[in-house]
């Protein structure tokens, strides 16, 4: 085989393996972008608005279905939708106008006995402000409704109190300066943690900045100072500590045709011991598997039919020299199973939304103070990617995952950009008090302009969300 040839297969074989994470990303962005359009929809509707088109994706359309006046339709790129209405300059950008003879076979349908719908334009400001709001306002409404529902089905919640380091990596600038695994984390740059995901991020986004952390040994108090080095992730700008919390070690990947797969292992099995002895984490579990060279190990399991016991050799890689058996371990943080009451579970789904919507504007503000790289930003590529791999590891963290993308559209459709609801809302907002519009041919070449700006950014993180896929390794 010519090394195009292989080059070739490489590619497809990539594609082909990774087709149902593909298909649940897809599944996952269409369906925030589908509630979305149907927010601005719906609210276009009870106004009275005539809505020509309702589109999920942009560019060639795909198919769809015409119902009364409406035309459904799905495009190419399905990473995004617009919802195109009658005499709106923003939808005619993004749709089609309508050319003279089928506008006065509407005019004519119209006069005729059926309530006269009107354009966008022929709307109050009210009514246009409500059905800008709508979009990101049901995005909103989704994340909380999706909180809810998951509180009363039950939640695994994180015990705060129990952030004991599983495995600190000795490459890792923790390790180097003192920190050791068993350390309990006590604080973070004198703040007490709230979590292992926000000590994740607040380390990520604090690339050659020094941190501050207190650590519990022995019953004595300790602060260590140190500054992240480079995570070893291709393609991305982040903080690395070499540091994993951890109860349990999870298998939360099995490959197929792997020693592990053959000996019966399962995705989501949890690791007891190897060889009667407990990992400490992840990190020692590797260097387990590696330093046995090919030796049969027994595997001590716990899965929910109960514990068992297997055993396998690992298989040395061709291409660079280590030992592997198929798996992705990953260190769990200890959790409690919880199930909420109706009312109860009210207060979860808000407290979990505002944590999740203060996020956005914390990775928001280190963007434009610069301590965060926009290369570390996902377009739809890495949504796409990142939704199959969460879905792999659940439905809880796929709908923790749905919630966050939801709350990061609707939040980010409210910011007074230009091409966004939120811009909208600005100019409606100085239409109301000025008396009268925006002149249409400036909003429409600022829009272009930002447009340019936002397609720029859009090709920009998605060279890095393709680089980070490893395609091309």
């Amino acid at each position: 085989m010519s090394s195009d040839q292989y080059t070739i297969a490489k590619f497809f074989s990539f594609y082909i393996s990774d087709i149902p994470g593909i298909l649940v990303g897809l599944a996952v962005l269409s369906f925030l972008v589908l509630i979305h359009e149907l927010g601005h929809f719906l609210v276009a509707r009870r106004a009275g608005v005539h809505v020509e088109v309702f589109s999920i994706g942009f560019g060639p359309r795909l198919f769809g279905l015409k119902v009364g006046e409406t035309e459904y339709r799905v495009c190419l790129v399905l990473f995004g939708g617009y919802v195109a209405m009658r005499g709106d300059a923003a939808s005619a950008l993004e749709g089609k106008p309508l050319d003279p003879a089928t506008a006065n076979e509407l005019e004519r349908r119209w006069s005729g006995n059926t309530p006269a719908l009107k354009g966008y334009e022929d709307v109050s400001i009210g009514w246009r402000a409500a059905i800008a709001a709508a979009g990101p306002t049901v995005n909103i409404a989704f994340a909380l409704l999706a909180l809810w529902v998951v509180a009363m089905v039950g939640v695994n919640i994180e015990v705060k109190g129990s952030m004991v380091l599983s495995s600190v990596d000795s490459a890792g600038p923790a390790f180097k300066a003192g920190i050791r695994a068993g350390d309990t984390v006590v604080s973070l740059n004198g703040k007490p943690l709230s979590g292992a995901s926000r000590f994740a991020e607040d380390v990520a986004t604090s690339l050659e900045q020094d941190v501050r952390i207190a650590i519990l040994r022995g019953g004595k108090d300790s602060v260590f100072t140190f500054r992240p080095m480079l995570a070893p992730i291709k393609a991305t700008r982040i903080g690395w500590a070499g540091m994993d919390f951890g109860g349990r070690l999870l298998l939360a990947r099995v490959l197929d045709s792997t020693p592990a797969s053959r000996a019966g292992i399962r995705q989501d099995d949890t690791l007891l011991s190897v060889d009667g002895r407990q990992p400490t984490g992840a990190e020692d579990f590797i260097r387990t598997v590696q330093g046995s060279e090919g030796r049969p190990m027994r595997f001590a399991l716990a899965r929910k039919e109960g514990r068992t016991v297997v055993e396998l050799s690992a298989r040395k890689d061709a291409k660079d020299g280590r030992w592997r058996i198929g798996v992705a371990p990953m260190d769990v943080v200890p959790t409690y199973f919880h199930r909420f009451g109706p009312v109860e579970a009210v207060g979860y789904a808000f407290d979990g939304a505002l944590d999740k919507s203060t996020a956005v504007f914390r990775i928001l503000g280190k963007l434009l103070t610069r301590k965060v790289d926009a290369q570390n930003l996902s377009g739809p590529v890495g949504i796409v990617r990142a939704s199959g791999a969460i879905a792999r590891l659940g439905w809880e963290k796929l709908v923790d995952w749905m919630v966050l993308l939801s709350l990061n559209l609707g939040i980010l459709n409210f910011l007074p950009l230009v091409v966004t609801d939120g811009g909208r809302l600005v100019e409606l907002a100085i239409e109301k008090v000025r008396g009268r519009k925006a002149n249409k041919a400036f909003m429409e070449r600022l829009s272009m302009v930002v447009v340019g700006l936002f397609l720029m950014l859009a090709l920009y993180v998605t060279y890095f969300d393709i680089m980070r896929w490893n395609l091309f390794k």
